[in-house]
């Protein structure tokens, strides 16, 4: 069975990343975090909860998705916002 990868873009997301991060684990494979240089706790949480957590310069929405795609090492991808959950069966 091929698993899959949660992505999640943020920038200044400490109110939500945690429960979004939260809301994948048990289900995706992993989870990559690609955050445009916050200035809050955004990085710390994530890291916190286990994401795999890359700081990128922000470019355009665009740009900053396909880097984080490239980033995945699962056959699929979820991509998800901070203030979006997973919602589990």
């Amino acid at each position: 069975m091929q698993g899959f990868s949660a992505v999640i873009i943020t920038f200044n997301e400490e109110r939500n990343i945690g429960r979004c991060i939260a809301s994948v684990q048990g289900l995706a494979d992993e989870v990559i975090v690609v955050d445009s240089e916050s200035t809050d706790r955004t990085l710390a949480i994530a890291e916190e909860l286990g994401a795999r957590v890359l700081v990128r310069k922000w470019t355009d929405y665009s740009d900053q998705k396909n880097f984080a795609n490239q980033q995945a090492s699962q056959a699929y991808i979820f991509r998800s916002m901070p203030m979006r959950r997973f919602r589990q069966p």
